[in-house]
């Protein structure tokens, strides 16, 4: 089965010649050219990000290798769980401080 994906995904949308996306300045001038089955699943995933759509953006993030990794989200979590003490301790001085005028 991912013979036969890859294989797909390597197909252009039209017969002749393909168009390298290296030749392509910008994602308007993409549009009727002969690209494989995958550029243009990037290409329209990009266009929908763009538009605002957050599983396409992170579709395009995950795909070009930038998905954050567990580390990354850990260190997210003793970030939060930082802030969190910060604003406590931020919480009991305010209350000290009142209390004491």
């Amino acid at each position: 089965m991912k013979e036969t994906a890859e294989m797909i995904l390597g197909l252009t949308l039209k017969d002749g010649t393909v168009t390298a996306l290296e030749d392509i300045q910008s994602m308007a001038a993409a549009n009727g050219k002969n690209i494989t089955v995958q550029d243009a699943i990037i290409l329209k995933q990009a266009q929908k990000a763009l538009k605002g759509d957050i599983r396409a953006a992170e579709f395009i993030r995950d795909t070009s290798g930038n998905r954050p990794t567990n580390e990354q989200r850990m260190d997210v979590a003793v970030d939060n769980g930082f802030i969190e003490a910060l604003n406590a301790a931020v919480e009991e001085v305010e209350q000290c401080s009142s209390g004491s005028h």
